[in-house]
């Protein structure tokens, strides 16, 4: 956007400057050229077909002055491309008309300048356009590292509980369901060796709590794993 307002600024400029001297066919002519030319390099994206338009200008002008006019149009574009070494052509010009060049000397310092801001602008844009790029990426890859650690803790987590879940369950098999049975081995022989009847209902009656006991724990270290 800011290369049109330039160009829009340069040719007020060119306009103002050639209708205050002696405007001719000539002049006309070299104007909608330079306008037909200014328009393909705006909307035309080969560089070489542009900087070809431009350099055919150069040898325009120096065919016919009155072109000379339009002459910092042609070499905003050049300086806006930076071909520099395609802007030496208009050195020719330059040489065969000093007087006209002489009178046209700010404005091609003017549109020197004009390109100069615009690209360093540009620049300065597209810089600004990948820092916001490299932050949204870095942004996206650090949402996604928190979501991955996220998981990863869960799933420790979950390790966890299920490694101590086994550890416990082990260790009742292991310890209280070998405490039990070895009482309830203790009380069918005491009850096998007892002669007396009033004990025996009593020995029944704690083998069962024992069994119901152990009937429980196996239960129990059946859910935990």
């Amino acid at each position: 956007m800011g290369t049109i307002w330039d160009r829009i600024a340069i040719w007020f400029c060119c306009l103002a400057v050639m209708c205050a001297g002696e405007t001719n066919t000539e002049c006309v002519i070299g104007m909608l050229v330079a306008m037909v030319i200014s328009s393909i390099t705006l909307y035309f994206d080969n560089r070489a077909v542009k900087t070809a338009l431009v350099v055919v200008y150069a040898f325009l002008c120096a065919m016919f002055g009155e072109f000379l006019w339009m002459m910092p149009v042609a070499v905003y574009e050049l300086c806006y491309q930076k071909e520099w070494l395609w802007l030496s052509v208009y050195l020719l010009p330059a040489v065969l008309y000093p007087k006209k060049i002489g009178i046209q000397a700010a404005l091609l310092a003017m549109s020197m300048i004009l390109a100069y801001k615009t690209q360093k602008s540009e620049y300065q844009k597209t810089e600004y356009q990948a820092l916001q790029d490299r932050h949204s990426e870095l942004k996206i890859r650090t949402e996604r590292g928190q979501r991955e650690m996220a998981l990863r803790q869960d799933g420790e987590l979950r390790l966890a509980t299920l490694t101590e879940r086994n550890r416990i369950a082990r260790e009742i098999h292991d310890n209280v369901g070998h405490l039990l049975s070895r009482s309830i081995l203790q009380a069918g022989a005491i009850q096998a060796v007892n002669q007396q009847d009033n004990l025996s209902e009593l020995l029944g009656a704690l083998q069962k709590t024992l069994n119901a006991a152990m009937n429980q724990i196996r239960e129990s270290v059946h859910d935990l794993k």
